[in-house]
């Protein structure tokens, strides 16, 4: 009887302490430090406002909350910090090996200009490509403790936080510029970061192996086959430096080695030379090649892709490449994507 009358002894002690709810019960209420309430001051209002209308959370500093929690056995405080980490990533931590500093935004003056900008970019970001928080500053250090370099950004994404820095010198018209620029990064981060949506990409080109290679053939360096068209220098490539841009300086550029009669006869060659290289499904060369090779990898091909398709539109890309299969077999998946899931009109 003895055992049996244990278990019950324990059994009557652990519903006595079931009862003394006080003494389990957490009375620390930690609300979440990245609801922003309304308040009298200007700034205070205008961040309530933008958390109110875009459900994004903005502040100064990386240190968003300190909370009363007790006194220690001395009788001090003891507060509990809520911080933004930015070695978050969305797959990894960097554990310790990136160090970032900061100088604050403290005027009132400088702090509403910096949100002059925050409205402008939630404005122009869908729902899905607006972060978590932002944090606004005044100065961004970020340095790389393993390669011992230091960058100073005006912007960084990172897993839930995007910074941005010295806006307040800016035009408006800057900060719609730099709004541009941001959301385009943002959303080649969101691309990349999607395996199944790179590997769909990628298959297009890597099935009979096209990337990382020569685009002329010289009968022994394996390359695709290219035809190269004009040359300015000797080893037969130099040509595909510049004979698919289109900006105004290269083509003038072009122009002044006196190879082309006019404007319209250069142009007619870059075209030739954009459908022979998106026979393969490509519109650039390898840039860190100076364009004598292929891409390299799928997420540089891929990135020229969204850089070009964000910079001129839908229209323009399919006028530009629509005449080669696989290029187009490439943008759609993307357009899929980019305007499908992440609400982003190209």
């Amino acid at each position: 009887m003895k055992p049996v009358y244990f278990f019950i002894c324990v059994l009557g002690a652990l519903f006595i302490a079931c009862d003394d709810s006080e003494k389990l019960s957490n009375q620390i209420d930690f609300s979440s430090p990245y609801v922003i309430e309304d308040g009298t001051d200007p700034i205070q209002h205008r961040r309530y406002e933008l958390y109110r209308d875009y459900g994004v959370s903005v502040f100064f500093s990386d240190t968003i909350s300190r909370t009363y929690v007790g006194e220690d056995f001395l009788g001090n405080p003891i507060y509990r910090y809520e911080t933004i980490d930015l070695n978050w990533e969305f797959t990894s931590h960097s554990n310790g090996s990136m160090q970032y500093s900061f100088d604050y935004l403290f005027l009132p003056e400088q702090q509403s200009i910096a949100l002059d900008f925050a409205e402008n970019f939630l404005r122009k970001a869908t729902g899905a490509m607006r972060p978590f928080c932002m944090f606004l500053t005044d100065t961004l250090k970020v340095a790389n403790l393993a390669s011992e370099t230091i960058e100073t950004p005006n912007y960084l994404n990172n897993f839930r936080t995007l910074v941005i820095a010295q806006v307040t010198g800016y035009a408006s018209v800057q900060m719609d510029s730099l709004s541009t620029v941001v959301l385009r990064s943002m959303v080649k981060s969101r691309v990349l970061k999607n395996a199944n949506l790179v590997a769909r990409f990628g298959a297009v080109s890597s099935t009979d192996n096209y990337y990382s290679r020569h685009w002329v053939n010289d009968g022994s360096n394996d390359g695709l086959g290219v035809t190269c068209r004009w040359m300015t220098g000797t080893d037969g490539y130099t040509a595909f430096r510049v004979n698919t841009c289109f900006d105004e300086q290269t083509v003038n550029n072009c122009m002044a080695t006196g190879l082309f009669a006019s404007v319209e006869e250069f142009e007619d060659m870059r075209a030739e030379m954009l459908a022979d290289i998106g026979r393969f499904g490509f519109i650039s060369g390898w840039a860190t090649s100076s364009k004598v090779y292929s891409p390299n990898t799928v997420d540089e091909d891929l990135g020229y892709f969204i850089d070009t398709m964000l910079e001129i539109g839908k229209e323009e890309f399919v006028n530009r490449y629509g005449g080669s299969e696989l290029v187009m077999e490439k943008y759609e998946i993307l357009v899929d994507y980019i305007e499908g899931e992440l609400g982003v009109k190209i």
